[in-house]
C-alpha cells in the first residue's frame, strides 16, 4: 500500500525521538541514527555514569581547553563536541587509562563563535559523560 505522511512529529521530552502515522495501522516511533541527546541526563548540562568524570577548564573558554577525564576501564574513548542543538562540531579519538587521570588539549574552540556547547565523552559506544563548554568572545 503506498502511504503518504504528511508530517513527523518529534516527541517534545525526548530529543530524536520521531512518531509516525501509518495510515491507519498504529503509530510507529524511534530514535533518529546517529542521535545522540546530552539533555536526557537530568539537569540538561552534565552527567556522568558510575567510574566516570569529565571536566574542562578553563570553563568558561576563551581559545583552548584542557580536557580531563577519568574511565572506568582502559581503551579508547571518543570526545565529541555538539551545539546547543546538537550539531556535532568535532571528534578526537584517544586512548585513555583507567589507573590516571586523563588529560588532553583540545585547541577546536578557538575557531567557535561564543556560546553554549556539550562534551560528550564515549565509551565503547554509549555515552558515558556530558560536560557543559561555555565559550567566550577574544
Amino acid at each position: 500500500f503506498p502511504v503518504t505522511i504528511a508530517f513527523v512529529v518529534g516527541d517534545m521530552n525526548t530529543f530524536g525521538l520521531v512518531y509516525m502515522s501509518t495510515a491507519g495501522r498504529g503509530i510507529v516511533y524511534g530514535m533518529i541514527e546517529g542521535t545522540v541527546s546530552v539533555k536526557e541526563h537530568g539537569t540538561g548540562s552534565e552527567f556522568a555514569k558510575e567510574g566516570y568524570s569529565l571536566v574542562v577548564a578553563p570553563n568558561p573558554v576563551l581559545n583552548s581547553a584542557k580536557v580531563m577525564f577519568n574511565v572506568e576501564t582502559s581503551g579508547e574513548v571518543t570526545l565529541k563536541l555538539y551545539t546547543r542543538s546538537e550539531v556535532l562540531l568535532g571528534v578526537k579519538n584517544i586512548y585513555a587509562d583507567s589507573f590516571d587521570k586523563n588529560e588532553v588539549e583540545w585547541n577546536i574552540f578557538d575557531r567557535l563563535p561564543a556560546g553554549k556547547y556539550y562534551l560528550v565523552l564515549q565509551q565503547n559506544g554509549s555515552t558515558s559523560a556530558v560536560h557543559r563548554v561555555v565559550k567566550v568572545k577574544r
